[in-house]
């Protein structure tokens, strides 16, 4: 399910030509459309569409009126009844209506029709290319239609408009990590509990982080460590990533250290490698928005703050009071990432 839509086009009403438009109680169209939007946002959907039907009655072309009640159709599961009504609002509308083509091609891809929506979602781009969530939309449709390449396309490019968009980098990481791209998944999950450490999600999304980052590495007592390396990570240029975050953890995971220490210094191992390698040879998106920001990190001191940050949803107790305790490193770290500038180029 994707997350609310916001409207985004004009709507033209005959103001000067006309005269208001007034429903039967001499409500206009408008304020009927915004009490429309208030018993949606109340749940109550029924009594929802009934006022933008009046208003409709008020004002036949208005706009918005007929996108919020697309958008109340979809939201209480009436797909079907949305879908007409978004399609004569992109035929037969004008301006920017990147909100109806975004709304439609979640329609069509909730009804099992995902070239249709991935159809719907690139028309919508040129007609509103500054949209953030068409671009977010066609990564995960192409996602669910396991084509990987092509959502981590459409992520990065809603990353560009929307860097603080959570859950486009939580999209990122889980299609770099279906092609076995470790290292930039934990970057791009990274990136996910920055912005969001403390939902429901990021309990699972660390989760991950914590699997990748100790993957293939076991404590099996006091004071060893088994590291399982697959046939397959022994061939030249194969596993590579793996093998080297298989071989970095073990040495961290050996000390004993308690979790949140032991997740800093994970952290930090990868992050450092990371920089160093994209420093020698790469100038991509990864490389210019994630690795050196994180590399930059690594080095600033900063990193037990940004530890017990990202981790919150695992340790939220111990970490409020850590940062009680040490509150001139947690402002540290937010001065830290107020100033610090990144690429989207």
């Amino acid at each position: 399910m994707k997350k609310p839509y916001q409207i985004l086009f004009t709507t033209f009403i005959c103001i000067f030509t006309c005269g208001l438009a007034f429903g039967q109680d001499g409500k206009t169209a408008a304020l009927l459309v915004e009490e429309g939007i208030k018993l949606h946002d109340e749940g109550k959907y029924s009594e929802s569409i009934e006022k933008y039907k009046e208003a409709l009655k008020a004002d036949p072309e208005n706009q918005n009126a007929k996108y919020e009640m697309a958008y109340t159709y979809f939201s209480s599961g009436k797909v079907k009844e949305a879908i007409p009504i978004l399609e004569k609002i992109i035929k037969f509308g004008t301006g920017d209506r990147g909100g109806a083509y975004d709304l439609l091609g979640s329609a069509y891809d909730d009804e099992g029709q995902p070239q249709k929506a991935i159809d719907t979602y690139l028309a919508g781009v040129k007609n509103s290319p500054d949209y953030q969530r068409l671009y977010f939309n066609l990564g995960i449709t192409y996602n669910r239609l396991n084509k990987y390449a092509e959502a981590e396309k459409w992520a990065i490019e809603s990353i560009k408009r929307q860097p603080e968009h959570a859950s486009s980098h939580r999209l990122l990481g889980e299609v770099v990590l279906k092609q076995n791209r470790q290292i930039q998944a934990i970057l791009a999950y990274s990136n996910f509990l920055l912005l969001e450490p403390q939902t429901e999600r990021a309990g699972v999304t660390f989760k991950t982080l914590q699997d990748l980052l100790k993957k293939g590495v076991t404590k099996t007592g006091d004071k060893s460590i088994t590291v399982t390396i697959s046939e397959n990570q022994l061939k030249p240029g194969s596993g590579t990533e793996q093998l080297m975050l298989s071989t970095s953890a073990a040495s961290i995971v050996g000390k004993g250290l308690p979790p949140v220490e032991e997740l800093t210094e994970l952290l930090t191992t990868i992050y450092n490698i990371s920089g160093e390698l994209a420093a020698k040879k790469s100038n991509d998106f990864f490389s210019k928005f994630y690795t050196e920001y994180f590399y930059k990190l690594a080095q600033s001191g900063n990193m037990p703050a940004f530890a017990r940050f990202i981790s919150l949803s695992a340790y939220g107790d111990e970490n409020r009071q850590w940062f009680k305790d040490n509150e001139a490193k947690l402002n540290a770290f937010s001065q830290w990432a107020q100033i610090t500038k990144r690429s989207t180029e």
